[in-house]
């Protein structure tokens, strides 16, 4: 049987996320699972992903663009609720989903249904011309495979485009990062005037009338308790956007060359090493002392540094400077 989750129309990257991987490791294994949801506006990286290498943060901070890492592989992705979001859940087994083109033709062919002149391309986006409107990726445990992905209905790209344009600045990481595309709104291609609503809705429908019957499927208070729990210990925590974050180094530059190299370990500094031994003073090393296992975030650092007292010789600098010396962006 396929049901269609309920998700009380729910606008909560945090929460639409755990409803996503409740329903991939709880629900009963015998059934199929559908979900489309909608988010306020956030940015969701990919499981193996560097945040800092992917977005603009100080834009985001700026817009209180909210800041996730999902389940599964691939690359970065903007929300908003212009975008319209995409799961299916289908056992692993013989007869279950074995890659993401899978699921994608039967959205590909409803959107030709819809008069959109889409194709798939070889890294299983969806584009119109050149341009893209849809990503994918994918999640599997021992019983369960989820595909899901992204549909640029009326989204606002110049967000997009700001959120997903990371400053320019030496990371040695082997972190997956994002290919960047041109991207495009669906919206004003399809042969009539829609809402994102109208739209779900009439994709479900189209959906449905190639992969059988789809029932609507409420989840119980039980459910939600878990779905709210888990919500609140990983997806808002930092240990799993930030910390989940693979081993990287950030270089500083200082007139032209290298002088500083930040080693970070789960998300938090295990080294600091001063690329310039001749410089006269050793404040990096001294420093280091007190910064190691210091989150790599400009207030964290910033507080530490503002509670000690800076070393004889640190060439005049303040907590403020020495945090801006050492951080990302």
């Amino acid at each position: 049987m396929r049901y269609l989750i309920d998700n009380r129309n729910n606008c909560d990257p945090f929460v639409n996320l755990a409803i996503e991987e409740y329903c991939l490791k709880s629900l009963d294994p015998r059934h199929e699972y559908v979900l489309l949801y909608a988010n306020a506006p956030s940015v969701i990286v990919g499981r193996n992903q560097n945040i800092l290498q992917e977005i603009d943060r100080r834009y985001v901070e700026a817009k209180q663009i909210r800041v996730l890492r999902r389940l599964s592989g691939g690359g970065a992705v903007y929300h908003d609720k212009g975008n319209l979001n995409f799961c299916f859940i289908q056992e692993a087994g013989p007869g279950g989903l074995r890659s993401i083109p899978s699921v994608l033709t039967p959205v590909l062919r409803s959107l030709h249904h819809m008069g959109l002149d889409a194709h798939i391309n070889d890294r299983s986006d969806l584009l119109v011309g050149t341009k893209k409107f849809s990503g994918s990726a994918r999640f599997s445990n021992t019983r369960r495979v989820m595909v899901h992905g992204t549909l640029l209905f009326d989204a606002d790209l110049q967000a997009l485009s700001r959120t997903l344009t990371p400053p320019e600045n030496p990371v040695l990481t082997k972190a997956i990062q994002s290919v960047r595309h041109p991207v495009a709104n669906i919206r004003p291609l399809l042969g009539r005037s829609m809402g994102i609503r109208e739209f779900a809705d009439r994709l479900m429908d189209l959906v449905g009338s190639q992969m059988g019957e789809v029932q609507k499927w409420s989840l119980g208070d039980r459910h939600w308790r878990q779905i709210h729990r888990l919500a609140a210990d990983k997806y808002r925590s930092w240990e799993w956007t930030f910390g989940h974050t693979p081993d990287f180094s950030v270089m500083k530059n200082s007139r032209g060359k290298h002088h500083l190299r930040i080693d970070v370990h789960r998300g938090k500094i295990a080294e600091i090493v001063d690329l310039d031994p001749d410089n006269g003073t050793d404040i990096w090393r001294e420093l280091g002392k007190w910064l190691i296992g210091t989150r790599y975030e400009q207030n964290e650092i910033r507080s530490v540094l503002s509670g000690i007292r800076i070393p004889a010789g640190s060439r005049a600098l303040d907590p403020e400077q020495l945090t801006r010396e050492l951080c990302y962006n």
